[in-house]
């Protein structure tokens, strides 16, 4: 490890969600900020140096955020993608775009008449000219039966935040895109790939990927049935043009979930290699939070490892207190990173843990090849750093600048059907629960921190981690 950093006030609780290397070897970072435990979160936006120091730090009072999903370039500033969830409103989308001091220059509002609106992920246009987001739409059609419709869609904007083109995803009863990625080759190697999942007809939810081509129509799309259930989470296209992607999977015969991890052609889609990882111990959920690929090909695989109580109980002290001996508390979260060759050999592997307990939200190669991890970890207040923070007044929402989406409408026939769907399903028992979002997972690590009594607090945290030695592939 290079260095890590935490940061926050003695009394706030802060997770860093995403990043941006910078050239100089410094990162910046977005996330959100508690000040208090009666409070919604607010923004903060800060620059850390090579060495992880703060250079400056921003806090701005959104109104009703709820996850903060990216912070990406844009010039000589930044665009950041954040989900608000006003009460007794529709759940919608704020896109802010900053100064390269973080100091907001202006936003637009992304909703939906009759649609919850939910962001998920968001990359530049193949020419860079603008962004592509994908969104997903949702609505109870009957709350007394517990139907939900839930359709995914990806948007593109330009640089002003004005839409350009949208396209509607929709394969069984939900459909969720939940990341992009984009390939800037030019001609029929260019485009995108969207992962996620769909839920058939047996109420199983199938790991889902499409590569859609520059005017965001299909160019194919598969189906990935993995153990209970699949989400593809995330996914990346190396400079060579190779995609390899990351799904969460609950496992059919073993009490914890583990990842998937393939190689996909990018003409076809069919996979050219896979691998599937868990615990060895069996007291860890496995989750995928990122992949990326260096320059020399190399493939970066971050996954969470989740305390399984129940599996820890039935694996007894000795289980526990071996992992202890590697310096990782058996029932504690910590990060495991992989190391891959492009054809999917392990060789090498890392884990990152802070405090008494920790989470990665993102991770990226900054331009020397280091990885690049930000998330938030349980410290004594001891170790937290005091300092002031630039506040801003509350952000009024920009009304006048709301970009409304069409909604998909459904026919009486599909909701008739769609309503003795829920009730087969209901009756065989195999709803699976949503998927393991970012949020969702900070939502339980939220929970779980106020439960504590020994004073411990959450903060941001800043890893920069050690770039791979060079590769050269022995079979070229």
């Amino acid at each position: 490890m290079v260095w890590d950093a935490v940061h926050g006030e003695r009394t706030h609780e802060e997770r860093f969600m995403s990043v941006v290397p910078k050239a100089d070897g410094g990162v910046l970072v977005l996330g959100k900020v508690y000040q208090s435990k009666k409070t919604r979160p607010h923004l903060i936006i800060a620059e850390f140096d090579k060495r992880g120091r703060t250079d400056w730090e921003k806090i701005h009072k959104i109104p009703y955020v709820h996850d903060v999903v990216k912070i990406a370039p844009d010039g000589d500033g930044y665009v950041a993608l954040v989900n608000l969830a006003p009460p007794q409103e529709r759940k919608k989308v704020w896109l802010g775009f900053f100064d390269g001091l973080g100091n907001i220059k202006s936003h637009k509002i992304l909703k939906s008449k009759k649609h919850d609106l939910t962001a998920k992920d968001m990359q530049p246009k193949i020419d860079d000219a603008g962004w592509v987001i994908s969104l997903t739409s949702s609505v109870m059609l009957d709350k007394k039966e517990g139907i939900e419709q839930k359709s995914a869609s990806v948007i593109m904007i330009d640089r002003d935040g004005k839409e350009e083109a949208s396209r509607s995803y929709i394969l069984g009863k939900k459909t969720e895109i939940s990341s992009l990625s984009v390939s800037k080759s030019g001609g029929e190697d260019g485009g995108y790939i969207a992962t996620g999942w769909f839920e058939n007809n047996n109420g199983k939810k199938i790991g889902w990927v499409l590569r859609l081509d520059p005017d965001l129509s299909i160019g194919w799309q598969k189906e990935f049935s993995r153990g209970v259930s699949a989400n593809v989470v995330t996914s990346v296209i190396s400079q060579s043009g190779a995609v390899y992607v990351g799904a969460d999977v609950q496992a059919t015969d073993s009490q914890v979930d583990g990842v998937w991890a393939a190689s996909l052609d990018w003409g076809s889609g069919d996979i050219l290699w896979q691998r599937y990882y868990m615990s060895d111990e069996g007291i860890h959920d496995y989750t995928i939070r990122d992949v990326d690929v260096n320059k020399d090909g190399l493939i970066s695989l971050l996954m969470m490892a989740r305390a399984n109580r129940d599996a820890i109980k039935e694996a007894g002290d000795d289980v526990v207190n071996k992992m202890s001996g590697f310096g990782v508390h058996g029932d504690s979260n910590y990060a495991h990173l992989l190391t891959l060759t492009p054809r999917g050999i392990a060789i090498g592997g890392d884990a990152f843990y802070k405090g008494k307990d920790a989470f990665i939200s993102q991770m990226l190669h900054n331009p020397m090849g280091q990885r690049v991890m930000v998330g938030t970890a349980l410290i004594e207040p001891d170790l937290s750093l005091d300092g002031e923070v630039e506040e801003t007044g509350v952000i009024p929402l920009n009304e006048a600048g709301e970009i409304t989406l069409p909604d998909v409408e459904l026919s009486d026939k599909t909701k008739q059907g769609l309503a003795l769907l829920q009730k087969r399903i209901n009756a065989q028992d195999l709803v699976q629960d949503d998927d393991h979002h970012a949020d969702e997972e900070h939502d339980k690590e939220s929970a779980e921190s106020e439960k504590h009594d020994d004073g411990y607090v959450r903060k941001g945290w800043v890893v920069i981690g050690d770039m791979s030695d060079p590769y050269e592939d022995p079979c070229k």
